[in-house]
């Protein structure tokens, strides 16, 4: 898949920006704080995930303005699409698909696929858990549309359910009141770990891949990468717990647990308290790892997902690279410059064109931009480099 074209509208620090996007490798360079990674946000909301830096939609908007868009032409399998998005200080976000409004995000599951990377994520390895689930969720909404369903679905039950907990623990309403939304809960949960542990294997056998081959010497002798999908009751202190996650298991569990539940005011079990767990070896990374292991470790898992999504639609999806280079060296850089030749649109950012040497594919020359207080400049090669 490609984006041909992307056009901004009060959008960050962008007043008005359009943009052909034709080529296959672009990289837009400049000082911090001149927008580059807004360029990727923007193509992050497009695909219907969650924009990666913004709280709130609003924050969006090109200050003092109370609307923006966003929109791109996307060349993928099925044809060519236009996606649109409507920001509002006013009202809610509204997508639209080919002129058609769309009300939720799965629509868009499939036509504009991507991997993001940004420095942020080199804390991932080490930090909550609910940043290394998000690696697992991100890429299965992109593979089905039918798994992004479960997972929404069980937010808002797991939602209503921790309401619940609180006023049986507060207003001394009937525990029996749990009966129906246990049910709920597990039918959604359990198609959430299923698919889950169904997906982990494979892009922890890629991402092992991907580590040996961009780590340095230093790094890799900390041992293999590994990637562990853990269960939250195998995660808690009754360990070993017999159970495939099936939703007679997963009732059963909310069950035996009812009555700690009630008194922490919380659900217990459940994909929200999975973890999926990085590993050199038989230590755990976020414990031994340096600063360089879990930047090549986050690093593998991303361009396992690429993989892994490259060949679920037999096309690759967009790479999106914020930052990358800045603690690589050149070994590394080198190394990781190979692999994103091997197919898909990639866009990387960094604060030194000069340093990235992109050569040309058979689908075209890479493009060269700077871009400074919000205004874009399109580059020869030449003149990208110092």
């Amino acid at each position: 898949m490609k984006v041909r074209s992307l056009e901004l509208v009060s959008f960050r620090n962008f007043k008005t920006l359009s943009l052909d996007l034709s080529p296959p490798l672009h990289v837009f360079s400049g000082l911090n704080a001149q927008g580059k990674s807004n360029l990727l946000e923007a193509l992050t909301l497009l695909s219907g995930r969650k924009p990666f830096r913004a709280a709130k939609d609003e924050e969006m908007i090109l200050f003092g303005e109370n609307e923006g868009s966003v929109k791109a032409a996307v060349e993928h399998r099925g044809g060519e699409s236009q996606i649109q998005i409507f920001l509002s200080k006013n009202a809610r976000k509204k997508a639209l698909l080919n002129g058609k409004t769309v009300s939720r995000a799965n629509p868009l599951t499939g036509i504009m696929a991507l991997v993001l990377f940004t420095p942020e994520d080199v804390l991932t390895p080490s930090g909550p858990s609910g940043a290394r689930r998000a690696l697992l969720d991100n890429f299965l909404c992109q593979v089905s549309a039918d798994y992004r369903e479960a997972w929404d679905r069980y937010q808002e039950l797991l939602t209503q359910r921790q309401r619940l907990l609180g006023q049986i623990a507060g207003e001394g309403a009937s525990a029996d009141l749990l009966d129906p939304w246990d049910k709920l809960l597990a039918e959604a949960g359990s198609r959430v770990v299923l698919e889950r542990a169904g997906a982990a294997p494979g892009i922890a056998e890629r991402a092992r891949r991907f580590y040996a081959g961009i780590a340095g010497e230093e790094e890799k002798a900390g041992g293999e990468l590994v990637l562990k999908y853990e269960r939250s009751w195998e995660r808690s202190t009754e360990r070993n717990v017999a159970g495939d996650g099936s939703r007679e298991f997963f009732e059963r569990r909310l069950r035996q647990e009812r009555a700690e539940e009630i008194r922490r005011g919380r659900t217990l079990t459940g994909p929200h308290r999975d973890d999926f767990s990085f590993w050199l070896g038989e230590k755990p990374l976020k414990r031994f790892g340096s600063r360089g292991q879990h930047r090549s470790a986050i690093l593998s898992v991303k361009l396992a997902e690429w993989e892994a999504l490259r060949e679920r639609w037999q096309e690759g999806p967009l790479l999106m690279l914020d930052d990358v280079f800045s603690e690589l060296d050149e070994r590394r850089r080198q190394a990781l410059l190979g692999l994103l030749r091997s197919g898909g649109q990639v866009f990387l950012t960094t604060a030194e064109a000069g340093a990235i040497e992109l050569p040309g594919t058979e689908k075209g020359s890479p493009a060269f931009w700077r871009l400074e207080e919000g205004r874009l400049e399109r580059l020869t090669n030449r003149n990208a480099r110092p």
